[in-house]
């Protein structure tokens, strides 16, 4: 007995989650008043803390959460890029 078949599958594309903007590090590594700044927030920031979590997600959570609010505030984050779109075309009048 022969089995013969013909089999066709379509793949999807794992759908991305947007990523959160980073922020301006060449702004950091330019600016040493920046830098210090930028040192004595997250510093400030893990004192209030306290002790973390023995949870190590909970821990990443709060550890990453300090660093991205510090660069935040501290450095900002890039201006949005512009969409340009497609070139505009002259008008024929």
């Amino acid at each position: 007995m022969l089995l013969v078949a013909k089999l066709s599958l379509t793949l999807l594309n794992p759908r991305k989650t947007p990523s959160l903007p980073r922020p301006d590090v060449a702004r950091l590594v330019q600016d040493a008043e920046l830098q210090d700044l930028y040192n004595i927030t997250v510093q400030n920031k893990f004192a209030s803390l306290g002790v973390l979590p023995d949870d190590v997600e909970e821990s990443w959570i709060s550890f990453s959460h300090v660093i991205r609010s510090s660069a935040e505030e501290v450095i900002g984050l890039p201006e949005e890029p512009v969409n340009r779109g497609s070139p505009p075309t002259p008008s024929t009048s």
